[in-house]
């Protein structure tokens, strides 16, 4: 420990070095004490740093508590706590002490303040309050506001309002255009997204890899073979043919558009393969027909470093039948077993009959009885990968589906109440459009 040769007190640089290289929480609290005894408790530069220190180690009551021990905070303290609380799950903290900011005292939101802020909102309608403070404050057209504002209005499917953002901008950066992008394809508006692609290279915008990647969902949704060629040749005159998510979109391209030889010969230049690279590639060869390709890359998959996850289970799902695959992933891998997914589903499927839930066997299957029904539409493909999803994923985490088919009534209406009763995000991908599911929410308002 250095000490400041003249007073014997530990200085500023030094106390800001030991919080720079702590690695645990007790080193903080140990440096906290010695800030207080050296007299830096006020001191705004060093207090900072600390909070955001706390904050890294989740310590998120510690950081409240020193924030509101500084008599005077600046703006950038607050937007560390603004920023800090948001990251550690606590986005409600994050909107209140912005509320504190503005009520409470004379100092100014800047761009910073309204970019973290904007991330906390957890409701569109905290995020509107906050787009109309920022014009007032003249940040409207900060492009580091923008791109935030643009990338929750696509994130509650205001994409109206994410396109008025995004035009009223007068400078755009890479990043701005990409989340524009990003946004439209997930809410399901793949020509518009390709359009605004056209425009990323017409205006002369540096492109990169993200940019191309996130263009690439919307070009195989549509199909649009000829012009996923031409992003091909782009991302190879600008140096991202060797990418390995360009790659990937470009490998999900070319299998939805029925051309699987070269979906393979791109697979193959992957030097090494992750799991959405191998998601990928299984789904292209099941839906050609090419099922001895897909249980041999799936074979592959189960002995590599990488975890198999729902989306590879839905990739395989029209081969489980007919082949008996199921067992055999399940045995292999030990990431869970057939009787745990199927435990699962039923223990879901009583919470949802607590909430009213019945099946909605109606649409199809005429010539079978009525409980016959029940049990083949409570088995159906997204709903074993919800399950499994939800068994071998963190808490809290989204759960993504991919499928060749529609979505039918039945399943539509239990991942309403799935991702209400389990409070996950799930977002299923049918042959259709995408559906966000959120608080017994979907995105398509019902209508697909």
């Amino acid at each position: 420990m250095i000490l400041n040769s003249s007073s014997g007190r530990l200085s500023r640089n030094t106390l800001i070095s030991l919080i720079n290289k702590a690695c645990t929480f007790p080193h903080l609290t140990q440096i906290h004490t010695q800030l207080i005894l050296n007299g830096y408790h006020y001191d705004i530069a060093t207090v900072t740093k600390l909070t955001q220190k706390l904050f890294d180690f989740g310590a998120t009551r510690h950081a409240r508590a020193l924030f509101f021990s500084v008599p005077k905070p600046d703006i950038f303290l607050f937007n560390v706590l603004v920023r800090g609380f948001s990251l550690n799950a606590s986005p409600s903290s994050s909107i209140s002490l912005y509320a504190h900011l503005r009520r409470n005292t004379n100092l100014v939101p800047d761009n910073f303040t309204y970019a973290f802020a904007v991330a906390a909102c957890s409701e569109d309608k905290h995020l509107m309050l906050l787009h109309a403070h920022s014009i007032i404050d003249g940040y409207g057209s900060n492009v580091f506001v923008g791109s935030t504002l643009v990338d929750l209005y696509c994130k509650f499917w205001r994409v109206g309002f994410a396109r008025k953002v995004f035009d009223g901008m007068p400078e755009r950066d890479t990043v701005l255009w990409n989340t524009m992008i990003n946004g439209l394809v997930k809410n399901c508006c793949f020509d518009d997204s390709i359009q605004l692609f056209g425009d990323m290279v017409a205006q002369g915008v540096k492109l990169d890899s993200s940019a191309v990647t996130a263009v690439l969902p919307a070009v195989a949704e549509l199909q649009e073979l000829r012009v996923g060629m031409g992003i091909q040749c782009l991302a190879l005159k600008i140096g991202f043919n060797r990418c390995d998510y360009v790659l990937t979109g470009l490998i999900s391209l070319y299998a939805k558009c029925g051309d699987v030889n070269t979906a393979r010969l791109l697979f193959g230049m992957i030097s090494k393969p992750d799991l959405i690279a191998y998601n990928a590639m299984i789904s292209g060869f099941t839906s050609n027909g090419e099922t001895e390709c897909s249980v041999k890359l799936f074979k592959e998959l189960l002995f590599s470093s990488e975890r198999v996850s729902s989306s590879t289970i839905v990739g395989l799902i029209p081969l489980h039948s007919p082949f008996g695959h199921l067992h055999l992933a399940c045995s292999i891998h030990g990431f869970c077993v057939k009787s745990d997914i199927y435990a699962k589903l039923e223990k879901l499927t009583g919470k949802m009959r607590e909430m009213g839930y019945q099946s909605e066997t109606v649409p199809a299957l005429h010539d079978v009885e009525e409980e016959e029904k029940e049990l083949a539409f409570n088995v159906h493909s997204e709903k074993l990968a919800i399950a499994f999803g939800l068994i071998t994923t963190e808490p809290g985490t989204d759960i993504r589906i991919i499928k060749n088919l529609r979505v039918c009534l039945d399943c539509h209406t239990a991942t309403k109440l799935i991702s209400k009763i389990t409070e996950r995000v799930i977002v299923v991908r049918d042959a259709n459009r995408f559906h966000h599911f959120k608080d017994g929410i979907c995105s398509c308002g019902d209508y697909w």
